[in-house]
């Protein structure tokens, strides 16, 4: 593939929890939220003359939720776009950018709590500006690489009018290999 190749307009790229996840997100925020409230209730109707216990209880159902809030937030982080050369990170408060075309990109083999096997992982620092990691096999969807067509619009915005510098030429080109090859890179 030419390294002056032009990335595509927009895509979208498969990364982060799936469809189920997100319904089953949906339904525990359903239960969880009035099964909360419920349970607040009764902890200070039951135990009235010892306000410590219900405000015990209360914490824990806090605590509950919180850890709802934490997970659909990580989630959310998840999802990720690249528009020509700029790849887009989804963010609670707005997105995170960063042009792959001048960014430093680099790969690495990590492996993600949890998970025995290393899983490569990209990151995009441009001067001056904060990394963006994304996960070339996903660790959310069972270690799932990313579809052949996003890795090569991935190593097209990379290289997209540099086709000179070595450091990118060989990221491009690792890229490239795990879209043709998956099975034979980590």
């Amino acid at each position: 593939m030419n390294d002056l190749s032009d990335p595509p307009a927009r895509t979208r790229l498969t990364t982060g929890p799936g469809p189920l996840t997100w319904i089953s997100f949906a339904l525990m925020c359903l239960v969880g939220l009035p099964l909360f409230l419920l349970m607040t209730a009764i902890a200070f109707v039951l135990f009235d003359p010892m306000p410590l216990v219900a405000v015990l209880s209360s914490a824990t159902g806090l605590l509950g939720l919180y850890a709802l809030y934490d997970f659909g937030s990580r989630a959310y982080r998840k999802r990720y776009w690249l528009e020509g050369t700029v790849l887009i990170q989804r963010r609670l408060h707005g997105s995170r950018r960063c042009d792959l075309s001048k960014a430093r990109v680099t790969i690495e083999s990590l492996s993600p709590s949890g998970i025995p096997v290393p899983l490569p992982r990209l990151t995009a620092v441009e001067p001056g500006g904060r990394p963006i990691r994304l996960w070339l096999r996903d660790p959310d969807r069972r270690q799932i690489l990313l579809p052949p067509d996003e890795l090569r619009a991935l190593a097209a915005a990379i290289s997209h009018e540099r086709p000179g510098v070595e450091q990118v030429r060989s990221v491009a080109e690792r890229l490239r290999r795990m879209a043709d090859g998956p099975f034979d890179i980590a």
